[in-house]
């Protein structure tokens, strides 16, 4: 089986021989998959069909609820506020991440502001910190992840993802917008970005879980590098013979 980091360059060689139009395809195909995905997550209930509709199309389905599309577009937003910063090369902050959550939760009076209540979440035995606590515990959640000097791109992505998890800084939201800050850290070390299936919710879950309680990283890296090498194993499979065939050289070992 080809190695992670293989994989990662694999995508790059190919990626470079691709036309603009494929290269658009693929960036459009994820934009559809990634919202669709975390929208689930959160309980939505819209398919894969309902928002393309939406976000290619411009179409909203008849019975569609008016926070179910309001969703789409904010998660879609805050994609690509997360695209755009991160190519830039803007550097994580507390403003980025609140004007990130005002994005994906466009309707809520409290997007963008810290929760000031009690968080919990239904069937975890997670503790989370009391709203005091907030300011001060994300503060310290950038200096380290600024002075953290992880070099692996997904080892840093899924650090961030687990210790924001364990705040909850926000009254809702908080899971799309950790899905999101996961990707600003894969796109701004140069990764491709993933997006977690809704069909694998509940190993999502336990890994998060098992994170946010006791600390243990290896579940939520062993699930996101699932994700990552399932994400790349579909670009090679689709894109990986034309690479073959502008080299005429066969791909490395283990490729498609």
């Amino acid at each position: 089986m080809m190695p992670l980091e293989e994989k990662i360059t694999l995508f790059h060689q190919i990626w470079q021989t691709l036309s603009d139009f494929e290269k658009n395809d693929w960036r459009e195909e994820f934009r559809i998959r990634f919202t669709c995905d975390s929208t689930s997550l959160d309980g939505s209930p819209l398919t894969l069909l309902d928002v393309k509709m939406v976000l290619i199309d411009g179409i909203i389905p008849r019975e569609m609820r008016v926070p179910d599309y309001e969703s789409v577009r904010g998660h879609d937003r805050a994609w690509n506020f997360v695209r755009g910063r991160a190519k830039a090369g803007i550097p994580l902050t507390e403003g980025l991440i609140k004007d990130l959550h005002r994005l994906v939760v466009p309707l809520a009076k409290t997007a963008g502001t810290y929760r000031e209540q009690a968080a919990r979440i239904r069937g975890s035995q997670a503790a989370f910190p009391a709203g005091e606590d907030i300011g001060r515990l994300m503060k310290d959640l950038i200096n380290r992840m600024d002075r953290d000097e992880i070099s692996n791109p997904l080892e840093k992505a899924v650090r961030l993802h687990g210790e924001f998890s364990k705040i909850q800084p926000f009254l809702s939201g908080n899971g799309k917008t950790a899905r999101l800050l996961t990707n600003y850290t894969l796109l701004e070390r140069g990764y491709p970005p993933i997006s977690i299936k809704s069909s694998h919710q509940e190993a999502y879950f336990q890994a998060l879980e098992a994170y946010v309680v006791k600390g243990d990283e290896l579940p939520l890296y062993q699930f996101l590098k699932g994700c990552m090498e399932e994400r790349l194993d579909e670009f090679i499979a689709m894109y990986g013979k034309s690479y073959r065939d502008f080299f005429g050289t066969s791909c490395k070992e283990g490729a498609p």
